[in-house]
């Protein structure tokens, strides 16, 4: 996913928050991978599920005051979870 793309999601308008930005999406997709999740399937992408968890993860640890965290992380964790149990995202 693009960080223009991802800084839509999160409705941020300039580059203060980049590297934070950044970094929460390198984090998304190391967690991934560390589920058993193919790093083609990561970085693909057109990978609907995927753009879903990373903006998930991201949007759940962006900000301070992030009322929908508890929310945010949950559908995250349950989305891989799903992944991670189908034999399509599983690394070989």
């Amino acid at each position: 996913m693009q960080l223009a793309l991802m800084k839509e999601h999160l409705r941020v308008t300039n580059s203060a928050m980049d590297t934070e930005i950044s970094y929460l999406m390198e984090g998304a997709k190391s967690d991934l991978f560390l589920c058993g999740i193919a790093l083609g399937h990561i970085e693909d992408e057109d990978d609907f599920l995927m753009s879903r968890a990373i903006v998930l993860y991201t949007k759940a640890h962006f900000g301070f005051d992030n009322k929908e965290h508890d929310n945010q992380l949950k559908s995250y964790n349950l989305l891989k979870g799903h992944l991670s149990l189908s034999q399509e995202y599983l690394s070989e």
